[in-house]
């Protein structure tokens, strides 16, 4: 499990960048899983790992015409937008092991990636970025 704060570090001794995350929208309410004992345990508060996340990556796509971004995002491989901003658009860095949001007890419950878009960037690149041989 990585937590956010040495993933952020990572990618900005990789890549020279800063990691873009989705932000925190307030206004949405907690999440809740269930736990082996039966108990609920809150997972995030407001990422948009939803429906919002298209028009957050198509930003970030736009923003990448004129410069290079780095990103967070669900490794959801099967979904429109994943194939459509991720794959065609940049290089995709598949993450070993599970990202541990700031301020949560345990880590994710999907695998992650972290984008590379922008200009000198291998669109339909894809890797296995191992970041524990920087730490």
């Amino acid at each position: 499990m990585i937590e956010e704060a040495e993933l952020r570090a990572a990618v900005r001794g990789e890549f020279g960048l800063p990691l873009l995350v989705p932000p925190v929208d307030e206004s949405r309410e907690a999440f809740f899983v269930s736990t082996p004992k039966g108990s609920a345990e809150r997972l995030t508060r407001g990422r948009p790992y939803g429906r919002t996340i298209k028009p957050w990556l198509e930003g970030l796509v736009k923003q990448a015409e004129s410069e290079r971004v780095a990103c967070l995002v669900p490794a959801r491989t099967e979904t429109a937008w994943f194939q459509e901003l991720c794959f065609a658009c940049g290089e995709v860095h598949f993450l070993r092991g599970r990202v541990r949001f700031e301020g949560q007890r345990g880590g994710a419950p999907f695998p992650s990636a972290v984008v590379v878009l922008g200009p000198g960037t291998r669109s339909g690149g894809v890797f296995w970025w191992d970041w524990r041989r920087l730490f």
